[in-house]
């Protein structure tokens, strides 16, 4: 995970080509007509609540430090999104908040804040990390080398004041994330999480901050639900398997804690990657997408709240995978949350360089000069359905898509041609290709 470091459009059903599908599962739906010829796939739908795909800035955006700030094309870009755009209180382009006790420093949130609203983002704010004072460290100092450093115990109380701090400032900031994938928050003694300390802080939280803003919407515990290639590779396997590998049953074990155990929410967030932690990823980033929908199932099992991915990873870090291949994954995925159910998605950090390793990069930058990936255009497209249909895939799993009365994607995620055959149309999908309707 990172460190600081009425559906009418031309995919409307035909009243004869095929059966309405039944639906399982997530929404999955399964043909029931006349099978289309080998390589072809038939259009269907099933019903979806939508998905918000926002994104978390980071330290590296062109508006940090000594940086004049965004480009006209990245404030555009944004401009365009209207979605969730998320920033820390302490690290990843924000200063320490607190760096002695009552004494705030808000500049660089501020900032970061109001270039969330000057470029029409709906912003989130994640509660983390904590100033130095609160974990042991001087007055007025600041180590960054130990950002992740949960704070102790005794001064809960003070991180949940300064979260309500925060909330009071930024009244028009309606959700806030508790903390960030555990840190700090892992008791080797044990070998697992110490989701007992984490609910006590959360709680203290969310108490502090439904005090001084009972709008606010509050969401945690925000753990990475990792995996491994088999269960003889993990200390603590889980019953969620798949040839992606084994869930590591602790992170299961902290949601499910947090659950029964905290003071209220309003939400449930969580990060993913596809990658087991001991191996290279033992299928191909499409089928290992499942990992995703398996958790989603086993959460909405014992939860009805509102789920969030603050963070996806359906590919390794520094994969090389060129531009069409990895927006095809990216737009495969979020159809996927589609059909599971999530409600939120937020892309770690727009902005990429010009190399092929940015994993789910809104827009590169060489220089001065931003240019869109070509996630941009699939991200756009799928966000502005809010009252989005999934459609089927066809009968060799490669071709994905969604679809409302706003428009609609299809998805080729294999490196050959794919043909959609659609109420007598057929429609050649190249390698990788994503197309919107009409285009």
């Amino acid at each position: 995970m990172p460190t600081l470091s009425s559906r009418q459009s031309w995919w409307a059903l035909p009243t004869t080509a095929f059966v309405l599908s039944a639906i399982i599962g997530f929404g999955i739906s399964v043909f029931l007509g006349p099978a289309p010829a080998a390589g072809e796939s038939s259009v269907q739908s099933a019903p979806s609540n939508g998905l918000q795909i926002g994104v978390t800035h980071t330290q590296a955006g062109h508006d940090v430090g000594d940086e004049a700030g965004l480009t006209a094309t990245e404030r555009s870009l944004l401009a365009r999104r209207q979605q969730p755009q998320n920033q820390h209180i302490m690290g990843w382009g924000a200063n320490n908040p607190e760096p002695r006790p009552g004494q705030y420093q808000w500049d660089s949130l501020d900032h970061r804040i109001d270039l969330i609203r000057e470029t029409g983002g709906v912003p989130v704010i994640t509660l983390c990390c904590a100033p130095d004072w609160m974990k042991g460290g001087q007055p007025g100092t600041t180590d960054w080398t130990r950002l992740e450093q949960a704070p102790d115990e005794e001064h809960y109380g003070d991180f949940a004041e300064l979260a309500a701090q925060v909330a009071q400032r930024y009244p028009d900031v309606k959700v806030f994330q508790v903390w960030n994938e555990l840190k700090g928050f892992y008791d080797p003694r044990r070998n697992t999480w110490d989701i007992e300390a984490y609910t006590r802080m959360y709680n203290e939280v969310y108490e502090a901050v439904k005090a001084v803003r009972p709008d606010a919407e509050i969401g945690g515990p925000y753990v990475a639900v990792e995996s491994w290639s088999s269960a003889d590779a993990s200390s603590h396997p889980s019953a969620l398997r798949g040839s992606w590998g084994v869930v590591d049953q602790r992170a299961l074990d902290a949601m499910a804690y947090w659950l029964e155990h905290n003071a209220g929410a309003d939400f449930l967030t969580l990060s993913m990657t596809t990658s087991p932690n001991d191996a290279d990823l033992p299928t191909d980033p499409i089928t290992a997408i499942d990992k995703l929908t398996t958790v989603v199932g086993w959460l909405r099992d014992r939860t009805t709240l509102p789920i969030w991915v603050a963070e996806w990873y359906p590919l390794p870090e520094d994969t090389p995978v060129d531009p069409e291949h990895q927006n095809a994954i990216f737009a495969a995925s979020l159809i996927s949350m589609i059909e599971a159910g999530v409600s939120t998605v937020l892309l770690w950090g727009p902005q990429g360089g010009t190399d092929t390793s940015c994993r789910g990069c809104l827009w590169t930058v060489d220089g001065e000069r931003s240019e869109p990936t070509p996630l941009f255009a699939s991200v756009e497209q799928i966000a502005a359905m809010s009252d989005g249909t999934v459609t089927a895939v066809d009968t060799t799993g490669r071709v994905r898509g969604v679809t409302s009365t706003a428009g609609g994607l299809l998805v080729n995620t294999a490196p050959r041609q794919a043909v959609v055959r659609h109420d007598g149309t057929v429609i050649k999908l190249g390698p990788y290709e994503t197309r919107t309707p009409g285009r």
